[in-house]
């Protein structure tokens, strides 16, 4: 019982603590240029490894088609 006392009072505290916030401040990355990286695989058979990030907005302001092209 004291311990579920005590969780409740944090509980309540922490609750407390993020209501009082008045603003959330961020950062916004904006990449608006294409890149682009070649290599020439010489022989046939040769093996090349690919990885990419692909990062979505979800916002009110973002309407934009979303989509990848890879090329190999």
């Amino acid at each position: 019982m004291i311990m579920w006392q005590m969780s409740m009072k944090a509980t309540i505290l922490i609750l407390g603590l993020v209501w009082s916030f008045q603003a959330a401040l961020g950062i916004r990355f904006v990449i608006d240029r294409e890149e682009c990286f070649s290599h020439k695989a010489e022989y046939e058979g040769d093996t090349l490894h690919v990885s990419f990030v692909v990062i979505k907005s979800d916002s009110q302001w973002h309407f934009n088609e979303d989509g990848v092209d890879l090329v190999v």
